[in-house]
């Protein structure tokens, strides 16, 4: 999840209200919406990355699109085997191998900020495929999307660590000897080549609630690090964080144990769907809106009642 700004092409910090009179009639929404709606089905080829990408649908309804977004890669002869009758067929060099993933964007009436939400399979997003897309209509207008996926990832990871659900069992630092800073090094050189110490937190006693209590009170506005030493919040004395290559926190919640490296910019948060199956547009939507809600709760952006996409009827 991201938020969008539209700015003039080539001055990326100038972000534009989306009410402004170069959209023309109907704002920044009717904009993009009809950007989207004239994308369909015009597949890109981009042959430096050996990517093709399509819009092979696209659902504007209230303050949202929803675009199925086709992409895949080419440029490499492979063979297609069916699994059940055996059947074979060449995959050639020009044969792109298209999987299709959902994205969602919705733009408020006023404002600067939207807000865009892009489906996950496996290690598969079509977010840059979209932006990609897009850009390249609107940069014959003299303008261009920018994604600041920083301040939405800074919004869910703020609240995943406040869950009183998410267990925060330790904080982690990492060094390795190739780096050659002045600092205290734990990795010496002679085979030992990098250093990991880990500190354990206990669900009880007073250091480590006090530990667990600062990192769930730290702002969702800006990035962990800027906030908090690590070092010094565990009690390292003599230490700071510059004096490792990663820090971590490591997290427990629903039996799953993820790691949140804040060595520098929070890594990407992804919202686990409720069920194993891949949801229908409707369970899509479903299950996406009320992180956007909270985002734009956090951005001070009001919306009307109708606001968020319905999906397809058929």
């Amino acid at each position: 999840m991201s938020v969008v700004n539209v700015t003039p092409y080539g001055r990326p910090q100038d972000n534009l209200d989306l009410d402004d009179a170069r959209f023309g009639n109907g704002g920044g929404l009717a904009y993009l919406r009809d950007t989207a709606v004239a994308l369909l089905a015009q597949g890109h080829d981009d042959e430096r990355r050996s990517t093709y990408t399509e819009f092979s649908e696209v659902h504007p309804s209230h303050l949202g699109v929803l675009s199925i977004v086709q992409g895949g890669e080419y440029g490499e002869s492979r063979t297609l085997v069916d699994r059940v009758t055996k059947a074979r067929r060449a995959i050639t060099v020009d044969d792109a191998v298209l999987s299709d993933a959902r994205v969602v964007l919705v733009v408020p009436e006023h404002g600067q900020d939207a807000v865009m939400v892009s489906e996950v399979k496996g290690r598969t997003h079509h977010t840059a495929g979209f932006v990609t897309r897009v850009n390249t209509r609107l940069k014959g207008d003299g303008l261009s999307l920018r994604l600041r996926r920083e301040v939405a990832d800074g919004v869910a990871w703020g609240k995943f660590l406040a869950d009183q659900d998410a267990g925060i069992v330790g904080v982690e630092f990492a060094q390795s000897v190739r780096r050659s800073e002045d600092r205290t090094p734990f990795a010496t050189g002679g085979g030992l080549t990098a250093a990991r110490l880990r500190f354990a937190l206990s669900s009880t006693g007073d250091v480590a609630q006090g530990i667990i209590g600062r990192l769930r009170g730290a702002s969702p506005e800006q990035s962990l690090r800027d906030q908090l030493d690590l070092a010094t919040v565990v009690g390292l004395r003599d230490y700071h964080d510059e004096d490792f290559d990663e820090q971590r926190i490591i997290v427990v919640k629903d039996g799953r144990e993820r790691t949140i490296n804040v060595s520098q910019a929070l890594p990407s948060f992804t919202y686990v769907f409720a069920d194993d199956e891949r949801p229908d547009h409707q369970g899509f939507l479903d299950q996406s809106r009320g992180a956007v809600l909270d985002l734009f709760q956090e951005l001070g952006v009001e919306l009307p009642p109708q606001w968020w996409p319905e999906a397809p009827t058929t």
